[in-house]
């Protein structure tokens, strides 16, 4: 039987295609500064998972998932089951990331003052220099934020995040819904209630690129590319313009493009009417 031993959780995945990643996470997680946390891991359909926690020292449980369910409904249910098991922080991690050492200790003491932190993260991709700070290129270093930071892009993924556990007090927040961009709408939720989030570049994490995700960072511009985004913030904001008014401007600009990129074939007037920032977070044109 599983006993909760800290108060606070990392909150990662697992699921056939990772298996080549485990290795490094563990490894990250072994050689944090502060250990004083259990690992609740989310298994995805993953046989034969517990060859790879064999001397794995921390506290941790893996529970099974019902694959039936939509990614972003598996999402909201795998918050939901670490909160059940009384957790008061919890730190959210991709299985194919790496975490700095120092994270933990950090996102910890910080979750003490704020709602949420984020972090910065690294990229990682293949025959490539890492590109480090990443969003420390756009976002001002160590500081709070609102929710007027992630209404056109988001900065907030699942790789960078945590949360004290009264942030999803709001039932709502964690309702069942279809979506390809859960940690931007969960996030924006968040952030609709008035909590106080902070960025911090003191840690990391190291984001590896991949191409074959929809909204990996950074991307090869394509009208392809684009128009999968216009999609999906199109979808973002049918939803979020349900919660508040303010999404409606955002909403009419991504239909004004949806109509453009429909009709038009020049690559170059699509470009021009568009708006790619260098270092673009997450869905953002």
């Amino acid at each position: 039987m599983f006993l909760k031993q800290n108060e606070c959780v990392i909150v990662t995945a697992i699921y056939p295609n990772a298996k080549k990643f485990i290795k490094k996470f563990i490894k990250s997680l072994s050689i944090q500064t502060n250990k004083r946390f259990d690992l609740v891991i989310y298994n995805d359909g993953l046989r034969k998972y517990k060859k790879y926690f064999k001397n794995f020292k921390i506290n941790y449980l893996v529970l099974s998932l019902n694959k039936k369910k939509y990614p972003s409904e598996l999402r909201a249910i795998l918050i939901k089951k670490t909160l059940n098991l009384g957790y008061k922080k919890l730190i959210f991690a991709d299985i194919d990331d790496v975490m700095k050492k120092n994270r933990i200790f950090l996102v910890n003491k910080l979750l003490n003052k704020y709602d949420i932190v984020v972090n910065d993260i690294n990229l990682y991709k293949k025959n490539s220099k890492p590109v480090k700070n990443y969003f420390s290129k756009r976002l001002k270093k160590n500081s709070v934020f609102n929710l007027g930071k992630i209404m056109n892009g988001n900065f907030m993924g699942f790789s960078n995040t945590a949360a004290q556990s009264s942030v999803f007090l709001n039932k709502t927040i964690l309702k069942s819904v279809k979506t390809e961009t859960y940690d931007w709408y969960l996030w924006s939720r968040c952030m609709l209630n008035k909590k106080i989030a902070f960025f911090t570049n003191k840690t990391s994490t190291n984001y590896t690129v991949n191409y074959e995700n929809k909204t990996s960072l950074p991307h090869v511009i394509t009208k392809n590319y684009i128009k999968k985004q216009i999609d999906l913030k199109f979808k973002h904001y049918k939803l979020m313009v349900q919660l508040n008014y303010k999404y409606n401007q955002f909403l009419k600009r991504i239909i004004f493009l949806k109509n453009i990129i429909n009709k038009e074939k020049d690559f170059k007037t699509i470009m021009g009417k568009i708006n790619i920032k260098k270092n673009n977070f997450w869905c953002e044109i």
